[in-house]
Formats: C-alpha cells, structure tokens, sequence
C-alpha cells in the first residue's frame, strides 16, 4: 500500500498557474497523488516545480504523470539519453525564441507542454503563457447572446 504525498498548490499569478510544493518527480508518484496532479493541472493549466533537477527520463516520466509523451516528427535536437527530450537552444531557435504554440496543429492537439530549465539567464528569459480558452471566453459570451 502506498500513501499519497502531500503537497502544497500555491496560486502564482492573477491567470492560471500555480507552482507545486511537496511532490519529488524524480521518484515514482502514487496514483492517488498524481490524480490530484491532474487535477490541479487541469485547475489552473501552468504548473510549476521548482528545484526538481530531473534528468532527462525522469522528466520523461513525471510527464507521464498527466499524459504520454508525444514523439515529435519534425524534432532536431533530440536528448541523447532520451529521444522524447528535446534540447531547445534559444540563441538557436530562431522565430520560436520568440512565439511558440505547442501542438494545436495536433488532432488531437497536445494535452500538456513540458519545459525544463537548464541555464537560467538574470535578466530575461522568461517564460509567458496564454490561455487559449479564457482568451476564447468574453467571444464564446458575446456569441451566446
């Protein structure tokens, strides 16, 4: 029997996401912790764990936590210890430095996007996300009237 960790959910911003305390993602999470996962996933959509250091198949898996990884077609660089992994340079990265919309053109588009950090510059370097569906929201309103 396992007993399902604890963990802290603390709201990060006005728009949805939330940073997670309490969960180690590079051991194995029970079922009942990584349903409670999802749950704030889908709650507040950007998830952020601090100070994991995962290596590459951990990542791997604590993806797998809320989805199976998607093996990417047109994928360049990918990590040698794991080709779901991919090594993304931004100096390299041209126009995606800038703007990048993950798996939309998917149909079934991508449930989840994961980015881990291993270089953090002082200044800049942040990541925004925006959400599609609020953006879609005052639209969907207004049609409905």
């Amino acid at each position: 029997m396992t007993t399902a960790v604890r963990f802290e959910v603390s709201k990060a911003s006005p728009w949805p996401r939330a940073e997670i305390a309490g969960v180690d993602l590079t051991a194995r999470v029970d079922d009942e912790t990584a349903e409670a996962l999802r749950d704030a996933f889908w709650a507040y959509k950007v998830l952020v764990f601090r100070g994991q250091h995962l290596s590459p198949s951990q990542h791997v898996e604590a993806v797998r936590i809320f989805d199976e990884p998607f093996d990417h077609p047109t994928a360049v660089h990918r990590h040698g210890e794991d080709r779901l992994v991919y090594v993304y340079d931004l100096p390299k990265a041209g126009a995606a430095a800038h703007w990048h919309v993950g798996g939309l053109w998917r149909n079934p588009p991508f449930s989840i996007e994961s980015l881990t950090y291993q270089v953090v510059p002082e200044v800049g370097g942040r990541t925004l996300w925006a959400d599609f569906q609020a953006a879609a929201q005052p639209v969907a309103a207004s049609a409905a009237r």
